[in-house]
């Protein structure tokens, strides 16, 4: 996760950043995330975008209900 941090932020795109870390904090756990910054989870989610792949696997763990 550092090496995929520091090439995004080495790119100086905002949305690549944004979603770089949107993916880092879905791969962490947005609870452990939220608890660790006194952020709520459900703020989280709409605050960090999905990356593709992200949005992917929601969409069939979604279906798969």
């Amino acid at each position: 996760m550092a090496a995929y941090s520091e090439a995004t932020l080495a790119d100086g795109d905002p949305a690549l950043i944004a979603a770089a870390l949107g993916d880092i904090a879905n791969a962490t756990g947005m609870s452990q995330v939220a608890r660790k910054t006194g952020l709520g989870r459900e703020n989280l989610y709409k605050a960090l975008p999905r990356s593709a792949v992200n949005n992917a696997v929601h969409n069939y763990r979604v279906r798969d209900k």
